[in-house]
């Protein structure tokens, strides 16, 4: 996740993920309203996605709301999630 502006990324663990947004787990939170820009590593493939963060959680994370996606990187989340939704178990350690 890069914050606009920001001149490096933050590695950041997806703890809640649907099509709609994401909330990360991380140390330094960003400030609601920041627009961020996101690579989602799903499987051997990256979904890239815009968002702005939605909820600031001091010390443990924030919610982002996706506001751009291609359909692709769609095609590719909904996959996944369904994959997770049939207890796939290896799914759930496919986003990072």
């Amino acid at each position: 996740m890069r914050a606009a502006g920001a001149s490096y990324p933050m590695e950041c663990e997806t703890t809640d993920m649907s099509l709609s947004g994401c909330y990360v787990k991380n140390l330094f939170v960003l400030s609601v309203g920041t627009i961020v820009d996101l690579k989602i590593t799903v499987g051997n493939g990256a979904v890239l996605a815009k968002g702005i963060v939605k909820t600031s959680d001091a010390g443990l994370g924030n919610g982002i709301e996706f506001t751009a996606m291609s359909d692709e990187g769609r095609s590719q989340l909904q996959r996944h999630l369904d994959a997770v939704k049939q207890g796939d178990p290896g799914a759930m350690s496919i986003i990072r």
